[in-house]
């Protein structure tokens, strides 16, 4: 852990200049470029992008397992939901995907720091659009429930104790229609580094840290994150 956010800490300084020259050279500071030239430079910068985040996923989980001090307040769930799905809007009409949100009981508010929240969010509708065929729908639900199955309290180890006399929770489910997760791997997926093995997957894979980042930041909210499958498929 200490290995990882160290070396992770080291890599940030390189990469910033480097994505510094690279914007330096695209606004032809130096001089002119020829559309070859800013071709191979905006791949250049979504290839640092891409590497940026996996530096800050890495610091991310190392920050969570030594255990951080959450600022919380009672806010209403739905505007922090609401914030991730609009901030994906874009880049799910590009891929022809139709995000749904839908709040069953808009006055649901809870204790909770707001932005890890919306990093939980962004990184499962992110999951959601990578995965999902194009022309499909994409769903985002809040609703509320005071009485979750004994099968997920035993398995979230959530205790009914830590429930404010008259809580409950808010549940808030991300829903696609794409290929699914085995049985087998359902727990496996919210491991540091686990990736689900397929030629589809393979295509779009990340660093394999998204979910395990999301369970930590739930934990930390004395939640569950789980997933399951759609009747409809998904």
């Amino acid at each position: 852990r200490e290995l990882l956010s160290h070396v992770s800490h080291e890599l940030k300084t390189p990469l910033v200049a480097m994505e510094e020259t690279n914007r330096l050279l695209l606004d032809e500071i130096p001089g002119p470029l020829t559309p070859k030239q800013k071709r191979f430079l905006r791949l250049n910068v979504e290839s640092s992008a891409r590497l940026s985040s996996m530096i800050m996923k890495l610091l991310d989980i190392s920050r969570l397992e030594v255990g951080v001090s959450l600022q919380t307040k009672r806010q209403p769930i739905e505007e922090i939901v609401e914030e991730a799905v609009t901030e994906f809007e874009g880049q799910a009409h590009e891929s022809g995907i139709t995000l749904v949100f839908d709040t069953q009981d808009n006055r649901v508010h809870v204790q909770c720091e707001r932005e890890r929240l919306i990093q939980v969010f962004e990184n499962l509708i992110e999951n959601a659009i990578k995965f999902a065929p194009d022309g499909t729908s994409i769903g985002v639900k809040i609703h509320s429930n005071t009485n979750l199955p004994d099968s997920l309290l035993i398995k979230s180890g959530i205790h009914l104790s830590d429930i404010p006399e008259g809580g409950g929770y808010a549940i808030i489910e991300v829903s696609d229609e794409g290929p699914g997760i085995p049985d087998e791997l359902k727990e496996k997926i919210f491991e540091k580094f686990f990736q689900v093995r397929s030629p589809e997957q393979d295509r779009k894979k990340g660093i394999g840290l998204g979910l395990a980042i999301c369970r930590e930041i739930i934990a930390c909210h004395h939640g569950a994150i789980w997933v399951e499958d759609r009747t409809e498929g998904g």
